[in-house]
């Protein structure tokens, strides 16, 4: 079976009509979500990254250096 590729916002409307069975992305469960549908256990965590120019000109290091210095 082929995997299938789908806009991020299909996957939970393509899941509910059928057209796959699960979704393999993460997916930060919400309430909204989970009013349509239903999630697993946590399997796995990816931690987060930002890419920036080489030597790091703005001495970027975490989500409140790019809040307070982009």
């Amino acid at each position: 079976m082929e995997p299938v590729v789908t806009e991020w916002g299909s996957l939970i409307p393509g899941l509910q009509a059928d057209r796959f069975d699960i979704i393999t992305d993460s997916m930060f469960i919400l309430p909204e979500r989970c009013r349509n549908v239903l999630f697993t256990d946590l399997i796995a965590t990816i931690p987060t990254a930002a890419a920036v120019p080489k030597g790091n000109p703005k001495d970027l290091h975490s989500y409140e250096d790019i809040r307070d210095k982009v």
